[in-house]
């Protein structure tokens, strides 16, 4: 996992080699950055194996984290 800032944002870019925990780590950061927050958090995901699983679905759903997957591209 990488982070980088551009132009006052940060973005995270997640390496090849990513399992559910990974993800799930990266899950929790962004629920501690956003905390008492009150905004609405989407991330928008390329349809990864492990972005799909139920544990990651569950961490996800306790700080109100949604998913928007892209379209799966024609092989």
């Amino acid at each position: 996992m990488e982070t980088k800032r551009e132009h006052g944002k940060s973005r995270t870019i997640m390496r090849r080699g990513t399992t559910e925990w990974v993800f799930g780590e990266f899950l929790d950061k962004i629920a501690d950055a956003y905390a008492g927050t009150n905004r609405h958090i989407t991330l928008v995901l390329d349809n990864t194996r492990y972005q799909k699983c139920q544990s990651v679905a569950g961490k996800a759903k306790e700080p109100g984290i949604e998913f928007l997957y892209l379209p799966a591209l024609p092989i």
